[in-house]
């Protein structure tokens, strides 16, 4: 399980935001707490990645009450709205009493990426920002919605219903770099990382977790996956490989996620990862993306046109191959009709693991045979052609063979591959 989803807040508490912000939040909770507010929704907006809806679910379990969620991507016109939202906003536990002061509520309703609710094919109203409003005005109970775009949702018909009826929070830690509240952010962030490595039995140098927060900013789920690629790794820097894997997850998020041919052609605008690791990506995590056959046929048709772009550059010996290689990877999640999941833990995929485990296996060959052409003055060649010696010794032996690995600082992996394992 990757550490931004096994590490992720469960209490108010445990979420890495200022006190400038955790104070704006908490002034809401309590106001539910203490009687019926004004405002009874909270619009929580901001990049993705910086913990809007694990808010949610924090605020939800810090009081012992339930949270009911819908997608604003996939449930967005007003049958759908009334259907789940409207149902559970108007009906109360038979054991509440509202009439008692600091009566708690019985549950939260969370409306994630509801900036997607907007109009229908046709371009007319499909109605469901509309009944959000009226959702919003009546409920018995809070309602949190995420947004990615406030901005945007302001200009779409009947959102001012829905924002006259909630407090609009932006999840924003810090407005400047070297302010108090960045300087309180990176403390808390910190210190949240370091409790993390500490439970994982890993550690990283202040200079490698330096750069990965000065590379992410205030994305705290791909700070997570860098710091946990960057602790998992035989040689960690501050740079290369999980930087990599960093940019790929956000591009995988635009692409496959988020399916704004827009939004994902801007993340491979600055990219660090070739077209054919995308292309890799992309095919790994495309079956836990699409909902139906239909859409995984059409999806793997356009990454193998994709595919067969990127082939033209070698072929063809004509780098503006990739480019229409790239646009078409890119278009990828736009070819499906249904909606994914919201959260997905994108997997590596399988092929890389296999020629990274083949290289890490070559190199740990070439290392041990370079000690032991050393420690017997003899060449590589002669050992690579004596190696079934060192297998019988550590096969019949296994003292001596350990006894010689410890004077020839072998690490594990050379002595695995040294003794035959």
């Amino acid at each position: 399980m990757p550490w931004s989803e096994k590490y992720r807040p469960r209490n108010l508490q445990d979420i890495v935001i200022t006190d400038d912000l955790y104070t704006r939040i908490y002034s809401w909770v309590e106001k539910w707490l203490s009687g019926r507010p004004q405002k009874k929704g909270l619009i929580l907006y901001g990049p993705p990645g910086t913990g809007k809806s694990s808010t949610a679910y924090c605020i939800a379990d810090s009081f012992g009450i339930p949270v009911i969620e819908m997608n604003g991507s996939s449930q967005r016109n007003s049958d759908k709205m009334k259907e789940i939202a409207g149902n559970a906003a108007m009906t109360r536990d038979i054991f509440s009493n509202y009439s008692e002061p600091n009566t708690k509520p019985d549950k939260i309703i969370l409306i994630d990426e509801a900036d997607n609710i907007d109009a229908g094919r046709t371009g007319t109203d499909s109605g469901g920002i509309r009944e959000l409003g009226s959702i919003i005005r009546n409920t018995a109970c809070p309602i949190i919605l995420t947004m990615n775009d406030f901005y945007e949702f302001r200009r779409k018909n009947g959102a001012d219903t829905v924002i006259s009826g909630s407090d609009a929070i932006e999840f924003k830690q810090y407005a400047r770099r070297n302010d108090n509240n960045s300087k309180n952010f990176r403390v808390k962030l910190l210190k949240r990382v370091r409790d993390i490595l500490a439970k994982e039995g890993k550690s990283l140098g202040p200079e490698i977790l330096n750069d990965i927060f000065e590379r992410n900013g205030t994305d705290i789920r791909a700070i997570l996956n860098d710091v946990e690629a960057a602790a998992s790794s035989s040689s960690p820097t501050m740079s290369g490989d999980r930087d990599e894997s960093s940019n790929i997850f956000r591009s995988l998020e635009s692409i496959l996620i988020d399916r704004d041919p827009v939004k994902s052609l801007s993340a491979l605008a600055d990219k660090d990862f070739t077209v054919d690791q995308l292309l890799l990506w992309i095919d790994e995590n495309l079956v836990d993306v699409a909902d139906n056959p239909a859409d995984l046929s059409s999806s793997y048709e356009n990454i193998a046109i994709a595919d067969l772009y990127n082939g033209f550059v070698i072929k063809k010996q004509h780098f503006a191959f990739q480019g229409y290689a790239q646009e078409i990877a890119a278009l990828t999640g736009s070819t499906l009709q249904n909606s994914a999941r919201h959260f997905l833990k994108f997997q590596f995929p399988v092929y890389l693991s296999r020629m990274s485990a083949v290289r890490d296996s070559r190199e740990a060959r070439k290392s041990v045979q370079l000690k032991l052409a050393r420690f017997n003055h003899s060449s590589t060649g002669t050992i690579s052609a004596y190696e079934w010696f060192f297998r019988l010794l550590a096969q019949s032996s296994g003292q001596e063979f350990s006894s010689l690995a410890s004077r020839l600082l072998l690490s594990e992996a050379e002595a695995r591959i040294i003794g035959g394992k």
